[in-house]
């Protein structure tokens, strides 16, 4: 094994626990590491689940999510079959989601849950891999979407 093949698997490594932490990190709502796995400036294009692209900054990006979970009793992502593709000193991954959002409720299921693949965009800082895009696919959704606005009464 030589040094550049070496080095591959360490960034392919590095790379899907970013995004896990990321993740972790929005279940948990530790919103510091959220934010401190981005880039400043970002491309989130959730047209596909809000049809609309997310805000231009990681700042802007956190406090979204943070207000859009406020008042949810649980949020659980999960990712799996994380396909890394290097490009130098960027990479591509590719990652099947499923994305479970919970609130009991008198009006409904108290599960929103939708299923899909994100496409996400990452660069090498100095310090870090760093998320700077990601495009969310979704291929299914179950469930009471109106536990958002539920969540925010």
């Amino acid at each position: 094994m030589n040094n550049t093949h070496f080095q591959q698997l360490i960034d392919e490594s590095n790379i899907i626990n970013l995004i896990n932490r990321f993740y972790f990190s929005v279940d948990m709502r530790d919103y510091e590491i959220m934010r401190n796995c981005l880039t400043d400036r970002i491309e989130f294009d959730y047209t596909a689940l809000f049809g609309t692209q997310m805000p231009p900054t990681a700042d802007e990006l956190v406090e979204n999510v943070r207000l859009n979970h406020q008042g949810l009793r649980g949020i659980q992502h999960i990712t799996t079959n994380h396909l890394v593709i290097l490009e130098e000193d960027k990479a591509k991954c590719r990652v099947n989601f499923q994305a479970q959002h919970f609130l009991p409720n008198d009006r409904g299921n108290s599960l929103w849950t939708l299923g899909g693949r994100y496409f996400y965009s990452l660069v090498r800082t100095r310090k870090a891999w760093k998320i700077y895009g990601c495009t969310v696919h979704v291929t299914w959704t179950d469930g009471n979407l109106q536990i958002f606005d539920l969540a925010h009464e």
